[in-house]
């Protein structure tokens, strides 16, 4: 049956008979009248607003009293005479197995309201089908994926708290612990304002939506940090499936009971996005996930995880929330195909790893790691495998080992930002490659990196550095290795160029500021491991404060040929500040200077 939904004019002084909501024309529909039936809720009262007008019903809602059997009258009874507003009154409501709704395909229009309105998981609860799910609502027949026209219509959840207080007791083994909310099939269907504590699994979980919201809704202790040791749930406190064209915003969620202790649960996470290998093949498309807090759990803040092979998660954004104290920021596995993401202008702070695209170069394109601010990282600030990817305005500061790693890529662009005390023993800040060969055309252009804390190589396997500022706490020979073009930075250390290839060294300003940098501050390789022929070093001020025959400022090595070396200033304490060995090459107008 197709359901058509119709919006009308506002309504600003109702009369009472006016179409609220209907279904079947004006054979089913609430009016402002029916509305009126009742102005507040006492304890424990539902009243099921609908096409047949008002019924109520009577919960204990003393938090240990079972009212399962209660609620699923009334929640039944809004599934029959649909469209219909559930609002359920103040209190603790005891239920044991969760409420399945499971509605005539196509049809909807149904809201379920809570008002300081609890549902408390007891002890002695018992799975429905292998699951605790509070509020589960879905077709009574599944319909085929992308028929929309089937489709649930028209869902919301406002409002409702949901507490487990034995999450131990509701681990059976099946991988399944308690859930609060579970919108599956659904076109236009939102959670908000709802609250989870100490919930086993997701609390808040959508699957196959197509338009949803989850929104200003709040986690604690959510997977349950109690079920450490008794399951590794991998669990999502905020968790999408298989979704399209859903916002995810203004939620906080957090791993532990109290903020700022990081939850132990293996695989927990605040909010999850992924395909599921078990469920039907659906690319997840036109996700936002925007200006939520999620702390203090002991994997990802946010994971987006494509296992299942043949589909794509694409178009979607990550953008301006706050991570702290979890066991990445963002994170994303499975090798399957992501593409199009921005990540952008988001707070990661006390993490190992900040952004993670931990994935093979042709499983992630065309994605945009753009303006986050990632601090305290114990591991790597960005990870950023992938082809097509782009990193722009991004500052990474306080002790992340590397600042910006690429595994495997290809063109690759850094740009911009700033880079502060990062860097560590053998470790870069910025390291384009596994080696030489992994990445190709990895580009840094306008980055600042400050008070490296690299013992040699600030920026390795990276093809072009252009325009940018490094300084190196304890500066080297071998500050920017491994490069092919190196073009218009000021530097406190030298250049170690790629093997093999013909180099472009121009416009650089390197001053090690009375530092020993313990060798030949721009020098070409030797013809046994790949000779630098027709290369251009040209226009570089360089001012070098080691001393003696093989520390000079520029030296190309016997064997090179056809190189052209000019317009340099070299400036050095002691011995030759240009040594050109090569043969057939143009050494000019270069000025050396020696203190």
């Amino acid at each position: 049956m197709a359901t058509r939904v119709t919006t009308w004019t506002e309504i600003t002084a109702p009369a009472g008979t006016e179409s609220l909501a209907a279904d079947d024309g004006a054979n089913k529909r609430i009016t402002p009248d029916t509305l009126k039936a009742y102005s507040t809720l006492a304890k424990g009262q539902i009243a099921v607003t609908a096409s047949n007008g008002v019924t109520f019903y009577q919960c204990t809602a003393d938090g240990s009293t079972n009212d399962q059997g209660t609620i699923e009258t009334a929640l039944f009874a809004a599934r029959d005479n649909l469209p219909a507003f559930v609002e359920f009154g103040p209190g603790r409501y005891g239920i044991y197995k969760g409420t399945t709704l499971a509605i005539t395909q196509g049809s909807g229009n149904l809201i379920i309201k809570g008002n300081n309105t609890r549902l408390v998981w007891s002890k002695n609860g018992i799975p429905d089908n292998q699951a605790y799910v509070a509020l589960k609502i879905w077709p009574a027949v599944l319909p085929t994926v992308g028929d929309y026209a089937n489709y649930l219509q028209n869902v919301t959840v406002n409002g409702v708290e949901f507490e487990d207080l034995y999450p131990v007791a509701h681990e059976g083994g099946t991988g399944e612990q308690t859930h609060g909310i579970q919108l599956k099939y659904i076109q236009n269907a939102v959670i908000k304002n709802c609250l989870a504590y100490n919930i086993g699994d997701e609390a808040f979980d959508m699957a196959f939506v197509q338009n949803g919201k989850i929104i200003n809704n709040t986690g604690i202790a959510t997977p349950s940090p109690l079920l450490v040791g008794v399951a590794n749930t991998g669990a999502a406190a905020i968790n999408l499936q298989n979704c399209r064209n859903v916002v995810v915003t203004n939620n906080t969620v957090q791993g532990s009971t109290v903020a700022g202790t990081k939850s132990a649960l293996a695989g927990s996470s605040g909010i999850g996005l992924e395909n599921v290998v078990s469920d039907p093949d659906d690319d997840i498309l036109g996700i936002v996930i925007s200006n939520n807090l999620v702390r203090d759990f002991a994997d990802a803040g946010i994971l987006v995880n494509n296992a299942d092979s043949g589909t794509e998660v694409k178009d979607s954004a990550i953008t301006s929330n706050v991570i702290d104290n979890c066991g990445q920021g963002v994170g994303f596995v499975g090798n399957n195909m992501h593409r199009n993401f921005v990540v952008q202008a988001n707070v990661i702070k006390g993490v190992a790893e900040g952004i993670k695209f931990d994935l093979l170069k042709e499983n992630n394109l065309d994605c945009v790691v753009a303006f986050n601010q990632i601090s305290d990282c114990t591991s790597t600030g960005i990870l950023c495998n992938g082809t097509r990817v782009s990193l722009s305005g991004n500052n990474i500061a306080n002790g992340s080992a590397r600042a910006i790693f690429c595994s495997q890529g290809v063109d690759v662009s850094i740009s911009g930002g700033i880079i502060d005390d990062c860097g560590g023993v053998n470790l870069p800040d910025i390291q384009g490659g596994l080696g030489a060969t992994s990445s190709t055309s990895v580009t840094i252009d306008g980055v600042t990196i400050r008070n490296s804390n690299s013992d040699g190589r600030v920026t390795r396997y990276v093809d072009h550095v252009k325009n940018c500022h490094i300084h190196q706490t304890t500066p080297t020979y071998e500050q920017v290795s491994t490069c092919t073009t190196v073009t218009g930075n000021v530097l406190n250390g030298g250049i170690r160029p790629n093997v093999g290839v013909s180099l472009v060294i121009s416009g650089n300003h390197i001053d090690s500021g009375g530092t020993n940098l313990g060798g030949v501050t721009i020098l070409t390789n030797p013809v046994a491991s790949g000779a630098n022929n027709n290369s251009v070093i040209s226009n570089n001020y360089i001012k070098n404060a080691a001393t003696g025959t093989d520390h000079q400022c520029i030296r190309v090595v016997t064997g090179t040929t056809g190189c052209l070396i000019t317009s340099n200033v070299a400036v050095n304490v002691g011995g030759v500040s240009i040594w050109d060995q090569s043969t057939n090459s143009i050494d000019a107008n270069n000025q050396e200077v020696a203190e």
